[in-house]
């Protein structure tokens, strides 16, 4: 007779992952600024002409430090 297998439940093997913070001025925030600004709910591409591109990168302009 073959040994009996326990049934456990299995361990975790990865950590909890915590998100990050989005930093002001990251691309990621642009556009999620921009997406609330515009009304925009779901998926966009975002193409160089389209208006979410355009607001993003005033916003990154804006907000990123220039030396």
């Amino acid at each position: 007779m073959p040994p009996k297998k326990t049934t456990e439940a299995p361990k975790a093997t990865k950590k909890t992952k915590v998100k990050k913070p989005v930093v002001k001025g990251t691309w990621i925030w642009c556009v999620g600024e921009a997406r609330k600004k515009l009304k925009i709910e779901g998926f966009v591409a975002i193409t160089k002409d389209s208006d979410l591109y355009k607001e993003a990168m005033i916003l990154k302009e804006l907000h990123t430090k220039k030396s």
